[in-house]
């Protein structure tokens, strides 16, 4: 699961740069690496959501917007929509970045 779940978040990242390498896409795509962070951080926490299911995680800046976090912790529900968001967030960083750059350059 957690190698099927690697390849899934690097696949769009390693496209992007291969399709720079071969001269298809624009050095600007580059940008698209700014959701990064999110993809790694989201295997992270998949990762240990594996290995130790009970570790608690708080939001931070680089997972993006989670509004009304203190609301979805009295519920309990946490565990789950740290997750969920980071992946929401990042599959929007990303489609954000791509859509820009191939509108302005």
């Amino acid at each position: 699961m957690l190698f099927f779940l690697f390849f899934l978040l690097t696949t769009p990242f390693c496209c992007v740069i291969e399709g720079i390498i071969v001269g298809y896409l624009s050095v600007y795509y580059l940008f698209v690496l700014f959701a990064l962070p999110m993809s790694v951080t989201l295997f992270y926490l998949m990762f240990q959501y594996v290995y130790s299911p009970d570790k608690k995680f708080s939001p931070h800046f680089l997972m993006g917007p989670m509004l009304n976090w203190n609301k979805i912790k009295i519920m309990g529900m946490d565990c789950f929509l740290i997750r969920w968001l980071l992946a929401r967030n990042m599959f929007s960083f990303f489609c954000l970045i791509v859509i820009i750059v191939c509108l302005i350059f």
